[in-house]
Parts: structure tokens; C-alpha cells; sequence
């Protein structure tokens, strides 16, 4: 019972560190790329911030929340490994490897975060039916 225990801890810390990665990277990101020319700009530009890194936050907060089973933990920790990509994906290809930058690429940092969100409360709801199932 102890090694499982174990387990459940070691999963639970491994969603954590990948929102944590997350949500950092998506913060940089924002600040890298976000106009620093006044207060207003910097003070948009963390209301950015805390929209991007959302996703990474959900998955955070529902980490103790579905590790009662070890199928649920596994299931969000892959859809959080997803989210991290995605987001590393969109980013990276959107706002540094873009040969022809658009003003529509600042689009790519209102729709990533929801689509994370979606994609992230549906695989919770998920998770939390099979611990339900599962204990």
C-alpha cells in the first residue's frame, strides 16, 4: 500500500512540475514578445500573463484532486504534457520561428489558452469519473 502511495505522490508532483514548466515558459513568452513602450502596455501585458499561464494553474490546483487513482493521475498528466507542447508549439513557432510576422499572430495567445482550458476540464471531468470508478 506504501509503493502505491508512492506512486500517487510521484504523479501528482510530475503534473505539478509540468504545469509549473508550463506556465512559466508561457509567461516568458508573453513577456518577451509584449510591448514594453508604457505602464498601460506592461500592465496589459500581465494581464497576458496570468491568461496564459491559466491552463497550467487548472492543472495545478487538480493534481491532489484526481490522485486517489493512479489511471486518473496518469490521464492528466498527459493531457498536462500535451498542453505544456501545444503551448511550446504555438509559441515558439508563432512569435520567434516566423519568417512573416502578422498582426494577427497576437491572436495565437487569446485562443491557445482556451483551447488548453477546454481541452484540460474535459480530460478533469474524465479523470474525476474514473477515480470515482476506480476506488
Amino acid at each position: 500500500m506504501a509503493k502505491s502511495q508512492g506512486n500517487m505522490m510521484t504523479l501528482m508532483r510530475l503534473i505539478r512540475a509540468a504545469a509549473v514548466l508550463g506556465g512559466l515558459f508561457s509567461v516568458a513568452m508573453v513577456l518577451i514578445v509584449g510591448d514594453h513602450s508604457s505602464l498601460l502596455m506592461i500592465g496589459l501585458a500581465l494581464i497576458f500573463c496570468a491568461w496564459a499561464a491559466a491552463p497550467f494553474w487548472f492543472a495545478y490546483a487538480r493534481a491532489p484532486h484526481v490522485a486517489s487513482s493512479q489511471s486518473a493521475s496518469i490521464l492528466l498528466l498527459v493531457a498536462t504534457i500535451a498542453a505544456v507542447a501545444l503551448s511550446v508549439f504555438a509559441y515558439w513557432m508563432t512569435f520567434i520561428d516566423n519568417p512573416k510576422p502578422d498582426a494577427q499572430d497576437g491572436l495565437v495567445l487569446l485562443f491557445v489558452p482556451l483551447y488548453q482550458i477546454g481541452g484540460l476540464g474535459i480530460v478533469v471531468m474524465l479523470a474525476n469519473w474514473l477515480s470515482k470508478i476506480l476506488k
